[in-house]
This record gives structure tokens, sequence and C-alpha cells, in this order.
């Protein structure tokens, strides 16, 4: 007969017949194979989003992706900030007539130490072309920057902002942000995002030729 046993184990199901120990047992088996395959498609899908770049919401770092260029047409903000290294004021007004490209960067920054080479190479290539690079050391310590600018061998200047007050400035909303300012003292483009070489080539190729969008 299909008693009831004190502990409850042996208790039938009405309709089958089976113990619901059984059903138990199966629920939990099931569960252990369904959570895995879940938890690998949750990943892989992270995975996709991430290696997907600058399209899309789905992104999972924004400062890591590769920076798309966002055309802009904004007068840039005057400052006058101390360098990384010496005393002497550096003002973006001293470098009228010139192309500027703006990085803001700080030595704590992993996609700024990533995009570092390649500003420093685009600077050494396009410095007889009229093309002046300046760094904002954003929110650092002194010691940090300057060792910083040392390891990657950064021969542009770069001004000191510990206070961060530039960002608000230029609405910047992360680092490393990049924008490219025409003689006139207006930004052409701003960049949200590491940048490469090939990019940032392009973009001045294109500025210097009068091409902008």
């Amino acid at each position: 007969m299909g008693g009831s046993s004190p502990d409850g184990l042996g208790v039938e199901n009405a309709a089958s017949g089976r113990p619901r120990s059984q059903f138990s047992r199966r629920a939990i088996l099931v569960a252990a194979l369904v959570l895995p395959v879940g938890l690998l498609l949750l990943v892989a899908f992270a995975l996709g989003q991430l290696q997907k770049g600058g399209e899309g919401s789905g992104a999972l770092s924004v400062a890591a992706r590769l920076a798309a260029a966002r055309v802009d047409g904004q007068p840039a903000p005057q400052f006058a900030l101390p360098p990384v290294q010496g005393t002497r004021k550096i003002s973006l007004r001293q470098f009228s007539g010139k192309v500027v490209v703006l990085n803001f960067w700080a030595s704590w920054c992993g996609p700024c130490r990533q995009e570092a080479p390649h500003l420093q190479a685009v600077w050494q290539a396009y410095a007889a072309r009229g093309v002046q690079f300046l760094g904002i050391d954003h929110q650092d310590k002194r010691a940090g920057a300057s060792a910083f600018q040392r390891e990657f061998r950064i021969t542009y200047p770069s001004v000191y902002d510990p206070e961060g007050n530039l960002a608000t400035k230029y609405g910047l909303v992360g680092i490393p942000s990049t924008f490219v300012i025409d003689g006139g003292g207006h930004i052409l483009y701003r960049f949200l995002g590491k940048v490469d070489e090939p990019l940032l080539r392009a973009t001045l190729d294109r500025v210097l030729s009068g091409a902008v969008a």
C-alpha cells in the first residue's frame, strides 16, 4: 500500500504513484544542468557586448573602448595652469593659430596608459606640421604624473589640474578624453575614450586638409 513513512520521504504522488523525493532529486538534477549553461550564455553575451566597442548601450566600459570622433564646433574654454614639471603657467591661448590636440589623462587611468604611446608617436609625426599636443593631468598626484611622463617618454607638455576643474568646463564624463581644436580656438572633434595612432592621424589629416565635416 502507498502509506506514508514518519519522516515523509516515502509519500507517494497521488497522480503518478511516484515518491515525491524522486521529483525533488530530478528537479535538483535539472537545475544543476541548466544553471551553468545559463551562466555561460550570460558571460558570452557580456563578452560580445564588450567586443562591440563604441556601438550600443550594452558596452561594459566606455573609457576602455576605442573612441569615435564627434563633431563639435564650440569654443574651447581657455585656461592657464602650471605644468606637471616646472612652474611657468601654460595657457591654451599661447598656441593660437595652431591645431591643438588636448588630451585629458591621469597616471592612475589604465586606458590612458594604453593610449600614451600612440599620442607620443602622432605628436612626433605632426609637430612639424603645426600641430601642438597638450596634456591635462586630471585629479592626479604630481609625482605619479611625472613618473608617467618618464615611463612613456612623453615630450609634449602637460598642465597640472589636481582639482579637475577643467573637466567640468569641457563637459567631461570620463578619461581619457581628447579634443582637437583649430587655430581659431574652436573644438573640431571630441573623443570619449582612448584614441590610437591610426584614428588620430586620420583625424588630423582631415583637419589639416580643411575637410572637416
